[in-house]
C-alpha cells in the first residue's frame, strides 16, 4: 500500500502538468481586450468550442452562458450563422443561469426562429414580428444594450426598444440554440463594452 502512495505521490505532479487542470466547460473570449468574456455551458464536454478569440461553434442545444464579469451594464454584438438542422435561437438577458434553472426566471427573452421574431419579458409579449426570421443561408448580426432598467435590442437594422424591465441588469448572456442534437451554429465576432461604471 505504501509503495501505491508513494507513486501517486510521483505520479500526480506530472499528470497535472501533463494534463492540465482547466475546465473544459469554462473559457475566455477576448481574453487580450480590455473586456474579456468567460463561456461555459453544461452537457456533452464537444457541444461548444472556441473557434477563435472571437468566436464559437455549438452542436445540439446546450445552454451557454457568455458572461462579462466586469459589468452589469453592458453592450454586446454578435453575428449568428447556424446549419439547416438549427430551428433558431433563443437569448435570455437580465437573468443567470442559476435562476433560470432554479426559479424559472427567464428575464427578458429574444426568441429568433424560422417563424420570426419574438420579444418578452416573464409572461409579458414585448414585441412580435414575421419579417425577421431565422434562415439557415443568412448572417444575422444581434446586438443588446443594457443600461439602467433598459433594454435594446437590434437585429441587423432593426432596432426594438428601449424596453424598462423590472428585472436587475445581470453580467450573463444565455444562449440556446433550438432544434436537434444535429443542430449547428457559428456565433462570430462577440465583441462587448461598459456603459457605466
Amino acid at each position: 500500500m505504501a509503495a501505491v502512495l508513494f507513486l501517486l505521490t510521483l505520479a500526480t505532479p506530472i499528470a497535472v502538468w501533463q494534463l492540465g487542470t482547466s475546465d473544459p466547460f469554462r473559457f475566455w473570449l477576448n481574453e487580450d481586450t480590455t473586456v474579456p468574456l468567460r463561456v461555459w455551458y453544461r452537457g456533452v464536454r464537444a457541444a461548444v468550442v472556441k473557434e477563435n478569440s472571437q468566436s464559437i461553434r455549438i452542436r445540439g442545444t446546450p445552454r451557454v452562458v457568455l458572461a462579462e464579469p466586469s459589468h452589469t451594464q453592458f453592450r454586446m454584438a454578435m453575428v449568428l450563422s447556424g446549419s439547416g438542422a438549427l430551428e433558431g435561437i433563443r437569448i435570455r438577458m437580465r437573468t443567470t443561469e442559476h435562476n433560470l434553472s432554479t426559479n424559472g426566471d427567464g428575464g427578458i427573452t429574444l426568441i429568433l426562429d424560422r417563424t420570426g421574431t419574438r420579444i418578452g419579458d416573464g409572461s409579458t409579449l414585448l414585441v412580435q414580428t414575421d419579417t425577421i426570421r431565422y434562415e439557415p443561408s443568412r448572417s444575422l448580426r444581434i446586438a443588446v444594450e443594457h443600461e439602467g432598467k433598459e433594454t435594446r435590442i437590434a437585429i441587423g437594422c432593426s432596432v426594438f426598444g428601449p424596453f424598462r424591465s423590472r428585472h436587475p441588469a445581470t453580467s450573463q448572456t444565455i444562449i440556446e440554440p433550438l432544434g436537434s442534437a444535429d443542430a449547428l451554429v457559428l456565433i462570430s465576432d462577440i465583441v462587448a463594452e461598459g456603459v457605466s461604471p
